[in-house]
């Protein structure tokens, strides 16, 4: 879609798809936003993971806990 660059040529993408084609595109950008999710998810439990083994007992540690 990002060469169809017109609306009647990316009309013409999706009519020539069958509803197989069609489920498996949605089920993939589904997949894909699922993603997105986890892996932001996983990023912060890691930060999160690491600022406590790093920081947990300093003043800057007890300094984070009153802003969250």
């Amino acid at each position: 879609f990002e060469l169809a660059k017109e609306l009647v040529v990316s009309e013409n993408i999706l009519n020539s798809w069958d509803i197989r084609a069609r489920t498996s595109a949605g089920m993939s950008m589904g997949f894909d936003f699922l993603f997105l999710i986890i892996y932001a998810s996983f990023i912060a439990l890691l930060m999160h993971k690491l600022n406590e083994r790093v920081w947990k007992c300093t003043n800057i540690y007890k300094f984070g806990i009153l802003f969250q």
